[in-house]
């Protein structure tokens, strides 16, 4: 009895020692789960985004210069028209009235400089004979130039009726097509202070343009020339191409956010697009194809703590080579007083640059040279930016990424050593990166860290006191 009583005290001990083991065993880490992507080759377009209207290159508001009611209008919305088509006409009555007003007086005023001229010549022929004074004389030629003087401005003012006259024939200035009328038959029209608005013609609905509001932070990336892609609401499963024609140095500031208009040059030859359509535009900057890239989250990766490294100081897993803007560069090994145990390329430019007496390594005073030029030129070891006039990543000079051994990988995840590898980026589109140099086609870097919970399953330990089935006990 006393042996099967130890017995089971062995199993019960064994037991729960083997279930301890168990559980240590699967909660025990095996290193740093890794998201990996690929180094590949593809297009990179970078762009810029930005909204405005769509309007016609030339419209013309047509409005009226004298005041009166509608009597005719002849054309309508989307009526096409031509120069010097009588599109409208005001009431002409009052000004037919002015008109003979002004032909009335102007025949009274003839009259009077007729008598005038024959008055200045008789007092004229008296005074050779010397039967009126000189005074006499005068006033009749002073009164000659009057009537004269009377019969030009009553010239005037018959020119002026005549043209008020004309004027109440509303005819379109160029040819176009009928955009938007504002009036009716019947409707007084008041031109006492402006010129009322009556119809609004675009020249040719062909040829067309958008204003876009362009950020201060891309108005510097956007030139004449640049190909650009555009949506409408009316078509979202269509995208129509325009290209940019101007770019307004006139900023605009609403809520202090500053933008600037762009002008987008748009064929419309179909005539789908119509004047004042939300167009959401793509302005296309710089365009790379079939060149090495890179995910961007791999450049935005940073190993977690207790990663292993290759190129990297122990302890320092966490820091990288892409630090700050216009910061001294975090340079693997240069506290050491050599070029440490960075990418081979890398340590050879730095040393061609830096050591000055050609012993190998960087000293105190070389180390300072290197991080003043890292400081001065905001690039990465040794300053150094991409040549060539090649657009460059977020801070102008290199990068790190972190290759992973393509065998540890499987299913987009992957466990392992990391390599950091330093890379001079070019152009971003948002989702991938250009790779000018630093790393192969194919390489697998890592472009985040995989959370793993640790499976809940249910468990019974055997030291605890057994449940009823069915609910826990009351």
């Amino acid at each position: 009895m006393k042996r099967l009583f130890w017995l089971s005290v062995l199993a019960l001990v064994g037991g729960g020692g083997y279930w301890f083991w168990q559980r240590a065993q699967t909660a025990a880490p095996e290193g740093p789960e890794y998201r990996v992507g690929e180094v590949d080759r593809g297009d990179v377009v970078q762009s810029v985004t930005a909204s405005g209207k769509l309007s016609a290159v030339e419209t013309v508001e047509i409005g009226s210069q004298v005041s009166g009611n509608l009597k005719e209008i002849h054309v309508d919305f989307n009526d096409v028209v031509k120069r010097g088509q009588l599109v409208a006409k005001i009431d002409p009555a009052t000004y037919e009235a002015k008109v003979v007003q002004a032909e009335g007086e102007l025949l009274n005023a003839q009259a009077g400089f007729e008598l005038a001229k024959i008055k200045a010549r008789r007092a004229s022929e008296l005074r050779q004979k010397e039967l009126i004074a000189q005074s006499e004389l005068d006033e009749a030629q002073s009164e000659l130039k009057q009537k004269e003087a009377t019969v030009k401005i009553k010239e005037a003012t018959l020119m002026n009726a005549r043209v008020d006259l004309e004027r109440t024939n509303i005819i379109s200035p160029i040819d176009g097509i009928v955009i938007s009328r504002a009036v009716e038959v019947g409707q007084t029209v008041q031109a006492s202070f402006s010129a009322p608005k009556l119809f609004e013609i675009a020249r040719d609905l062909r040829d067309m343009e958008i204003s876009a509001d362009v950020s201060e932070a891309d108005i510097g990336q956007v030139a004449e020339g640049q190909d650009v892609t555009f949506t409408v609401d009316a078509y979202t499963d269509q995208q129509f191409k325009g290209t940019v024609q101007q770019v307004r140095n006139n900023p605009t500031t609403v809520q202090n956010v500053v933008t600037f208009a762009t002008i987008i040059g748009v064929k419309n030859d179909d005539l789908k697009l119509k004047p004042g359509m939300t167009a959401n535009v793509t302005i296309t900057t710089a365009r790379r194809d079939g060149v090495l890239r890179a995910p961007n989250a791999a450049l935005r990766f940073r190993p977690p703590e207790g990663a292993r490294v290759e190129g990297v100081p122990a302890g320092n897993a966490g820091l990288a080579t892409n630090g700050p803007p216009g910061a001294a560069p975090a340079v693997p090994g240069a506290g050491r007083g050599d070029a440490g145990t960075m990418p081979e390329d890398v340590r050879r430019r730095m040393l061609e640059r830096f050591d000055r007496n050609g012993d190998g390594q960087l000293d105190d005073a070389e180390r300072a040279a290197m991080r003043e030029s890292g400081r001065g030129r905001g690039g990465g070891p040794g300053g150094e930016r991409a040549r060539g006039g090649e657009a460059s990543g977020s801070n102008g000079g290199t990068k790190t990424l972190y290759v992973i051994d393509a065998s540890a990988v499987a299913d987009g995840r992957g466990r392992g050593e990391l390599r950091a590898v330093t890379v001079t980026p070019g152009i971003s589109d948002g989702a991938y990166t250009e790779i000018i140099s630093g790393i192969d086609e194919g390489a697998r870097v890592a472009v985040g860290t995989v959370l793993v919970e640790a499976e809940k399953k249910e468990t019974t330990n055997p030291f605890s006191p057994m449940r009823p089935k069915g609910g826990p006990r009351r």
